[in-house]
């Protein structure tokens, strides 16, 4: 038959899967997707048939691209692609308006497409273990963000449009060359928890002065000098 009322499809750590048969496409109700410690070097355009598809799982594989079909998938709330070797991210993820997690971490991404910053319904973002220099311009955008993990890349400087996070609660920014914050990150009124641990701050953020909600601040390994 063709499983066409087969709604959750997990395929797990099948070392020798480097491909998605095309059969796996005809299960068209899939809404959970989950393929998670394979061999998979693509996942092919044929994901497209899926079209009620809310949640793709591609973990530890070895993916070095995301297919521009994947825009196609306009109900996935969750899309999950850490520990592959993406190094690029197609424009059309900006297409994924209703996507609420993406995780995005230890892969090989150099830069984030700025139609990235078209998911405004997304609330956690993990790009954590990548070989990011700069964020989006328009981060700010993601007005519903509400965690975002940025850790352990190589970030030199931050956005002024981050201070319009204004539900953001955890920020993740260690291991990362940071030498100093916008002031506009004070906006950030509910932020709870902020991790600046091993960068190169030379003084203590005036934007922390700012956060009234802040509960948590982690500052080891940096190069404080004073207070600002």
């Amino acid at each position: 038959g063709r499983l066409t009322r087969l709604q959750s499809l997990q395929l797990w750590e099948n070392e020798s899967l480097t491909d998605v048969h095309k059969d796996a496409w005809k299960c068209t109700a899939l809404q959970s997707l989950h393929i998670f410690q394979n061999g998979l070097t693509e996942l092919g355009d044929g994901v497209t048939a899926c079209t009620d598809l809310r949640s793709l799982v591609l973990t530890r594989n070895k993916l070095t691209a995301l297919p521009k079909a994947v825009g196609d998938l306009s109900h996935l709330t969750e899309l999950l692609a850490s520990e592959n070797e993406i190094a690029r991210l197609p424009r059309s993820i900006g297409r994924l308006r209703n996507l609420v997690e993406l995780d995005l971490s230890t892969n090989k991404l150099e830069v984030l497409p700025d139609e990235l910053c078209l998911l405004r319904k997304l609330q956690r973002l993990t790009v954590r273990h990548n070989q990011l220099r700069r964020l989006p311009g328009a981060i700010g955008n993601m007005f519903r963000l509400r965690e975002f993990d940025a850790s352990e890349n190589a970030l030199e400087e931050m956005p002024r449009s981050i201070g319009q996070l204004a539900q953001l609660q955890r920020m993740n920014l260690s291991h990362n060359k940071l030498r100093m914050l916008p002031d506009e990150l004070g906006g950030c009124q509910q932020l709870l928890e902020l991790n600046l641990e091993s960068n190169a701050l030379l003084e203590l953020p005036f934007c922390t002065t700012l956060m009234t909600s802040l509960e948590t601040l982690l500052l080891k390994h940096n190069a404080l000098l004073h207070h600002r």
